[in-house]
């Protein structure tokens, strides 16, 4: 299972693309690392512009958003000229529709803005019954009438990786009230609230079939370093106490979520513990102190990308390689 979140969305629809159908697809790693401002750029500076100050002579609704979608399934095809293939029905990745065993469930994160809830879009359900406060599947909000309609496979991505003041927080295009949709990272930049539920639903229907599980974190980097006595000097006046609350609430962004994050996952692992199911946790993220997160990325900054997965990610890599060895497993799990 895959639980998506921001730039990990696009990573996904570029992953399970190539994954479906690797002749006419470039590798996940190639489409992800392709450009798409250049389309950004353009939605903003003509259709979105035109839209703002003539919204009565410009009532369509193709944007930067729309251009953004355009630009990843462009990026994902092997021919510019057939590339549809993410403009499909994200129930397209369900295995009964593709017919295939190794297809793993998708869900992309979402968050709304009215609520602040988290937004699930996905492969997958999970229980509505056990939902939590702050959880919303997509076929709420995607309900017209008595339909529960969907979303495409870059419509789903592009909710999750709605960056901000870049990509427009969108609803469903229907003249009823809908909730605006924006990046997931708002709620949970890592996924892992999300692949908890799952996970532990998962388990919980699987009786004693399943004995280890390993749970792959894919991190932009690392937290940011300690602080030190020479960022806490005393000599800060006015213009600090002004940007002190941003400053905070970035900062606590990153180290808060990566706080719950391992909680989440420490108590999942500790209740199945006792149940003798093992769940692993094996993380991979850029080591540098600024990660190439660009939606423009340079050649030094793919080179860069290249060069930490080549070099210094061998220690996660040998506990994946350990974990998948057949003289490791059960009796009763196969490879």
């Amino acid at each position: 299972m895959i639980s998506g979140v921001s730039g990990g969305s696009v990573g996904t629809a570029c992953y399970m693309d190539w994954l479906q159908n690797p002749q006419a697809t470039k590798k996940p790693s190639v489409a992800a690392s392709l450009s798409s401002l250049d389309e950004v750029a353009w939605g903003m500076t003509w259709p979105d512009f035109l839209r703002a100050a003539f919204p009565w002579a410009f009532g369509w609704t193709i944007g930067r958003g729309t251009a953004l979608e355009r630009a990843w399934s462009r990026n994902c095809a092997s021919d510019p000229r057939k590339d549809q293939r993410l403009t499909r029905a994200l129930s397209a990745w369900r295995r009964p529709a593709t017919g295939s065993p190794s297809v793993p469930a998708v869900i992309m994160n979402a968050t709304v803005v009215e609520s602040g809830n988290r937004l699930l879009m996905g492969t997958s359900l999970l229980d509505r019954c056990l939902a939590p406060e702050g959880r919303e599947d997509a076929a709420e909000v995607n309900c017209i009438g008595n339909r529960v309609m969907d979303v495409s496979v870059a419509t789903a991505a592009r909710l999750s990786a709605s960056f901000t003041y870049v990509t427009p927080a969108a609803r469903a295009n229907v003249d009823s009230h809908k909730p605006h949709l924006v990046d997931g990272g708002y709620y949970d930049d890592y996924g892992m609230a999300t692949l908890v539920e799952w996970l532990d639903e998962a388990l919980q229907g699987a009786g004693e079939a399943v004995k280890k599980v390993l749970v792959l974190q894919v991190r932009c980097a690392p937290l940011n370093a300690p602080v030190t006595p020479q960022n806490m000097t005393s000599s800060r006046g006015w213009f600090f106490q002004a940007i002190a609350p941003i400053k905070a609430l970035i900062e606590v962004r990153s180290a808060g979520q990566v706080a719950h994050n391992d909680i989440e996952l420490a108590l999942l692992r500790d209740k199945w513990l006792r149940r003798n199911v093992d769940v692993q946790s094996v993380v991979f993220e850029f080591p540098g102190k600024e990660p190439p997160l660009s939606w423009h990325l340079t050649e030094e900054q793919k080179e860069a990308i290249g060069r930490a997965w080549e070099t210094e990610m061998g220690e996660p890599i040998s506990k994946v390689a350990d974990f998948l060895s057949p003289s490791r497993m059960p009796e009763n799990v196969s490879a």
